[in-house]
């Protein structure tokens, strides 16, 4: 049995975000919106990126100890948040933040630990493993899609006792095909990933080339993986079409702030 699909609640407030509403006992995750700007290497002051920092460890009260996440390399490297436990010096409504480099995907069934991952267009992929109590959160861009991320987080949560078949997804907000213009490379390197043979539901024709929905794309690889039908949600929100929740890399040009997504077993 796959469980019931979460639904996307949207909340107010210091951290304003969207969060997921399990019907039957999921982590808690989402995804924290505009105006907040996580990123630090977009420009923004120190003061406005600590301040977004600062209101998800808040929101975090007392459920996290810690609140893992760092720069992203457009790849497919798990960091396993395992094992992270609560340091002796930890306040208990202050998560520290561990901050690491080059992965794209944390894997954590440790409780009190939050991972986290940036975006801006590229998909934030939430995997749920109910018997394993894990989660794997990934950023998921075209490359992303290409090196199999899903498929790997996929085999790290059943390495960890999780069932494929039981396994639940969660795609994010990101960037839809209306606003996904790509060259033929991009569709080539999915394609040949388990996402293919064909390009059935995730490639459509433009006026400016082929676009791209990775979502779709993502979820063909999440079925291949052994994931039930009924076990995958995907957003329906593209990043490029509202600037007033969500930040954009394309919509503008490069600049423009990080949002972060978020998941994790809370301490009991």
């Amino acid at each position: 049995m796959s469980g019931a699909r979460p639904r996307e609640v949207e909340r107010d407030g210091a951290l304003p975000r969207i969060e997921l509403d399990w019907p039957d006992g999921g982590p808690p995750a989402g995804i924290a919106l505009r105006p907040l700007n996580f990123g630090r290497s977009t420009g923004a002051p120190a003061a406005e990126v600590e301040a977004a920092w600062r209101a998800l460890r808040d929101w975090g009260g007392g459920r996290y100890h810690t609140v893992v996440g760092g720069s992203q390399v457009h790849g497919a490297r798990l960091f396993s948040a395992d094992g992270l436990t609560v340091p002796g010096d930890a306040e208990p409504v202050a998560a520290r933040l561990l901050r690491v480099a080059g992965y794209d995907g944390f894997v954590s069934a440790e409780p009190g630990v939050l991972v986290t991952v940036g975006v801006a267009d590229c998909v934030p992929a939430l995997l749920w493993a109910p018997r394993a109590r894990a989660v794997a959160l990934l950023h998921a861009g075209w490359r992303g899609v290409a090196a199999e991320i899903v498929t790997r987080a996929v085999a790290a949560l059943v390495e960890r006792d999780g069932v494929a078949e039981e396994i639940r997804a969660w795609w994010g907000p990101a960037i839809g095909p209306c606003h996904y213009p790509v060259g033929e490379e991009v569709v080539a390197a999915i394609r040949a990933t388990s996402a293919g043979p064909g390009t059935d539901g995730w490639v459509e024709a433009g006026p400016d080339g082929p676009r791209v929905d990775l979502r779709a794309a993502l979820t063909r690889q999440a079925l291949a993986a052994g994931l039930a039908p009924e076990a995958v949600t995907s957003s329906s929100a593209c990043t490029s079409c509202d600037p007033v929740r969500f930040h954009s890399y394309r919509r503008e040009a490069g600049g423009g702030g990080r949002m972060v997504a978020f998941a994790g077993i809370p301490l009991a």
